[in-house]
């Protein structure tokens, strides 16, 4: 083979390379943008968590569910897949707080929420400060999450 033909496969060689490497970038760039939009605050999911119990300074038991804020459906998805440490965080938050009244669904409690979310951050991997709301079992969720939440299934987010 001779130099110019050398030349000539190495510039085709390399014209296709380019255009196919900005054709890949396009793509990337695209999901990028894409999966900044699902995190944000409109796409906002609220899961609600298995009941569990909570001790009255009284000495009476009160079961509630805490409902979790997550951004978008891929937080979501993580967070129904690491439900039995979630589970787990929620046991040592209700060992850890009393509840003293309940006032439009909500435990009045003596604790701090906080505590509970900054262990779902550490342990799920959550990106942000989740928002938690916990209420009596018996109190309809809707009014203040403003949407039905969804529930966990067999470690996946239920349709």
């Amino acid at each position: 083979m001779n130099f110019t033909t050398i030349f000539a496969a190495s510039c085709v060689t390399l014209s296709v390379s380019i255009v196919g490497g900005l054709y890949f970038a396009s793509k990337v760039e695209r999901r990028i943008e894409f999966d900044g939009a699902s995190g944000s605050a409109s796409a906002r999911l609220w899961i609600t968590t298995p009941p569990f119990t909570l001790i009255g300074v009284d000495g009476k038991r009160h079961t509630v569910t805490a409902v979790v804020s997550t951004n978008g459906k891929k937080e979501a998805n993580r967070f129904c897949r690491y439900m039995p440490i979630v589970r787990d965080r929620l046991q040592r938050f209700a060992a850890a707080v009393r509840v003293t009244g309940i006032e439009e669904g909500q435990p009045v409690l003596r604790g701090d929420k906080a505590s509970l979310a900054g262990d779902l951050v550490d342990a799920v991997g959550l990106r942000g400060t989740p928002r938690i709301e916990i209420f009596d079992g018996n109190y309809p969720i809707q009014r203040v999450t403003r949407k039905t939440p969804a529930t966990c299934e067999g470690g996946r987010l239920a349709a």
